[in-house]
């Protein structure tokens, strides 16, 4: 039995690190480890820049293989390196080992197990013939996987990872939402909600997240946005039907229906390759003109963390129901978010969603932060700074990617 795994794709963010850490925990569960050391069992060196350090390589094997026994050595290969690869995983896996220049050497025990991990783009992927030995296991993109299911009629997703909570939460409401059900009255139940099918959740999250062919990391992205907004709106007081009665029916759909276009936004980057070699240097990257922040409304609802507030921002609803751009009434974002009646309901409590945000003072803006931070400001902690309207949103947008976990570039 091999005790070599060449885990690849032809692009960035195809699922190879959750597919290797899958590995990494089923080599641990079946004892090919030593179990009491299983923190020091696992060895991973990242390889960065444009070409392979030989000696970078051999200095953080030896540090890091303390363990007497056999350990699984997971190599990282950024996709900038194009420069010494083959000659790296001949030395690695082939002669078992690699050498600094000052005659250090780390060679491979005959219990190791050895995890590769690279991109190759599809132009490159036949330069290292020799890798046709060992076991290979190449992740796709996600509709890639989907047409591959289709048309072998076999499992090719992670069904445990469509089981994970954020993913159940996010598929049991749109599923809820393109059927028409009543959202007001439904709350998510972790596994009880729904029955999974896996093949069907994949297709919807392709089909709401309205990105081009996204990769993995660009659904989890919106997933994760989705889910926390989606959770935090199960725990709203607005949210409820029970306590806010038959007046506000319809404030949850509209709440879960502007949360949908919201994640679509953070789901995307602003970054366009335009090297056909994929490459981290920005000099290889533009941002698409469509995805520049100015050329874009920045609609926000945040659910504050005291739990019975929420901030509204960047957005105006008419007496129609339809989300306008506040800057130009004419641009409508999005048609028919909300029902008109609930519009007239919310209006006659005060909640009105035509505010003029350029006629906010700086200590109006201050209070818009403070709020969705859980901090009381009362005072401006910098008069030295101008907080423009524009300022505003990004702030509040870089926090919110913070707190679900998703790149903020």
């Amino acid at each position: 039995m091999s005790r070599v795994r060449i885990v690849f794709s032809n692009s960035a963010g195809a699922g190879k690190s959750l597919h290797i850490q899958n590995l990494k925990s089923e080599m641990l569960k079946q004892s090919i480890v030593n179990k009491q050391e299983s923190e020091q069992a696992v060895v991973t060196v990242a390889i960065h820049g444009k070409e392979v350090s030989e000696d970078y390589l051999t200095e953080q094997l030896l540090s890091k293989s303390v363990v007497k026994h056999g350990v699984i050595i997971h190599l990282d290969i950024a996709s900038t390196i194009h420069i010494g690869i083959e000659t790296l995983l001949f030395k690695f896996l082939i002669l078992g080992g690699v050498c600094k220049n000052t005659g250090e050497l780390w060679f491979c025990r005959q219990n190791d197990y050895l995890i590769i991990e690279i991109t190759l783009p599809s132009s490159q992927s036949t330069l290292i013939p020799f890798t046709n030995f060992f076991p290979k296991i190449q992740c796709f993109q996600p509709s890639e996987v989907l047409e591959i299911t289709e048309n072998i009629h076999r499992q090719t997703i992670d069904l445990q990872a469509f089981r994970k909570e954020h993913l159940q939460r996010v598929n049991s409401y749109l599923m809820r939402y393109e059927t028409g059900d009543d959202l007001d009255k439904f709350v998510f139940q972790p596994l009880q909600s729904r029955q999974i099918d896996d093949l069907e959740d994949l297709r919807r999250l392709l089909g709401r997240c309205e990105i081009v062919d996204p990769s993995w990391a660009e659904l989890q992205n919106f997933a994760q946005f989705l889910n926390k907004q989606l959770s935090d709106c199960d725990k709203s007081y607005y949210c409820r039907s029970g306590l806010m009665g038959e007046e506000w029916k319809g404030f949850k759909s509209f709440v879960v229906k502007f949360m949908l276009y919201m994640s679509k936004n953070f789901a995307t980057s602003s970054l366009c390759q335009y090297s056909e070699q994929e490459n981290t240097d920005l000099t290889n990257f533009s941002i698409l003109e469509e995805r520049r922040w100015e050329k874009n409304s920045h609609p926000y609802i945040f659910f504050n963390p005291d739990g019975h507030t929420m901030t509204f921002l960047g957005f105006h609803i008419s007496e129609e129901g339809n989300l306008i751009d506040p800057d130009n009434p004419h641009i409508i974002i999005k048609n028919g978010i909300m029902h008109p009646e609930l519009f007239q309901i919310l209006a006659l409590n005060k909640v009105f969603f035509q505010q003029n945000y350029q006629q906010l003072n700086k200590l109006e803006k201050i209070s818009k932060i403070s709020a969705v931070i859980n901090m009381e400001l009362l005072e401006d902690p910098d008069p030295g700074y101008v907080l423009t309207l524009d300022n505003t949103k990004k702030i509040l947008a870089i926090l919110m990617r913070f707190r679900c976990n998703i790149p903020v570039v």
